[in-house]
């Protein structure tokens, strides 16, 4: 799952050597250090609601649900 501030902004962030590992080429020297843990990524949906339509997504998202 890419970030969505590294797709609209192109920002860095310190979790990027463990999602990515070294294969990014943007990624400072200082956070090439954390790379070599390769420790999951956990992402939570805590709702129902998304407006995008995931080719890999399996949470059969859309619009709010009632009280969401």
């Amino acid at each position: 799952m890419i970030g969505i501030s590294k797709l609209y902004c192109g920002t860095v962030e310190a979790s990027d050597p463990i999602r990515y590992g070294r294969r990014s080429k943007s990624l400072p020297a200082h956070l090439l250090q954390f790379s070599e843990d390769k420790k999951p990524v956990i992402v939570w949906n805590i709702t129902s609601r998304c407006n995008l339509k995931c080719v890999h997504c399996y949470a059969s998202a859309g619009g709010a649900k009632t009280k969401e």
